[in-house]
């Protein structure tokens, strides 16, 4: 499967793949007002992105009919969301920042990072969460993380 970097999609459309997935997943549909529900955009806004995104082969998209993910689209949406809960987990969990602020701040960032930034950021993560000399430093960081609120 293609990396989505190779897509060169935009953050709107990476957003965009991400609240389909999402919405798929909890509620087993994505209609067109849900995705603008959820984005905070109007409808013919949904529309022409999800028009755009089914020309690139990404979306299965007819007006008044759920929104599907192909294949493509799905391995895409996973990876994004992946890339997405990466950052929110080391904001607040390795950071300590509140759930609010870490979600903020990871679904700006997550659109950022290129392919080679998050691979070496992956790899370090690792190392902090599984070995255990790292996984001290990291206690001992949010212990003085915390008396700072």
């Amino acid at each position: 499967m293609p990396e989505e970097r190779e897509w060169k999609l935009s953050s709107s459309q990476e957003d965009y793949l991400e609240s389909i997935a999402e919405l798929n997943a909890a509620n087993g549909h994505a209609h067109t007002k849900e995705i603008a529900d959820r984005l905070n955009v109007k409808m013919p806004s949904v529309s022409a992105a999800l028009r755009n995104l089914a020309d690139l082969g990404l979306v299965f998209y007819q007006a008044g009919k759920p929104v599907r993910l192909t294949a493509v689209g799905n391995f895409l949406a996973q990876k994004i969301i992946l890339r997405h809960q990466t950052f929110r987990h080391f904001f607040q969990n390795i950071l300590g920042l509140d759930e609010s602020r870490a979600e903020r701040i990871s679904r700006e960032i997550k659109h950022l990072i290129d392919h080679e930034t998050e691979i070496r950021f992956l790899a370090f993560m690792d190392l902090m969460e599984n070995w255990d000399e790292t996984r001290q430093k990291i206690d001992a960081l949010a212990e003085i993380l915390s008396k700072m609120k």
